[in-house]
């Protein structure tokens, strides 16, 4: 949430490269990274990451990339309001009471 929060409020090439990095981890298949942890938890005797709870933590980090994408979405669609923009020509920040 918070990558897809930093992206909506920051705007600009921050947004286009937290997105850019978000798509590239979309785009690999999750299977391609769970097989190189089986592989590594196996080898590594590292407890809490064997089994189906480890799989499912990593797949979990994994697919979070999709939800910044649509916190992004949110974030973006929020900034871009009315009241925004008239707290924006009044030029009140992001602090003003």
């Amino acid at each position: 949430m918070l990558i897809g929060i930093l992206a909506g409020y920051v705007g600009g090439w921050f947004e286009e490269l937290l997105m850019g990095i978000t798509n590239i981890v979309v785009a690999i298949p999750s299977i391609v990274v769970l097989i190189p942890h089986l592989d590594v938890s196996a080898a590594h005797n590292i407890g809490f990451l064997k089994g189906i709870g480890g799989l499912a933590f990593v797949h979990r980090h994994h697919v979070v990339a999709v939800d910044g994408r649509a916190v992004r979405a949110q974030a973006s669609s929020v900034a871009t309001r009315e009241h925004i923009d008239i707290a924006k020509l009044r030029a009140l920040g992001p602090r003003a009471s």
